[in-house]
């Protein structure tokens, strides 16, 4: 009988796959990075208490409470922040999501 080696061939190339396969996808524990330090395990060992930078200030911070706000009035407030919005950005051109950015770094 002949064999046709190219058949022996593609079944080999098959086993290869099925083993790439299953080292990618049954694999039950997949490695771990041996590499870098943890740094988890070290930041409160790393961590140094100091209380000017761990305490927030009160400073600009407003804690009145305003209550409950009706749709008509809400409906109003975004209106008028709208407005304002439109009243800044006239004139300029859309700069997309670039632009925005810019902005926001600016203020």
């Amino acid at each position: 009988a002949v064999e046709n080696k190219d058949d022996d061939d593609d079944d080999a190339g098959d086993n290869e796959e099925d083993e790439d396969y299953d080292d990618l996808y049954n694999d039950p524990q997949p490695e771990e990075e041996e590499d870098g330090e943890d740094l988890v395990e070290n930041a409160m060992r790393d961590y140094q208490a100091i209380d000017a930078l761990d305490t927030y200030g009160t400073e600009g911070i407003d804690n009145r409470d305003f209550g409950a706000m009706g749709m008509e009035e809400r409906m109003a407030a975004e209106a008028e922040l709208a407005r304002k919005e439109s009243e800044q950005n006239r004139g300029r051109r859309s700069r997309g999501i670039y632009g925005a950015a810019m902005d926001a770094f600016e203020t």
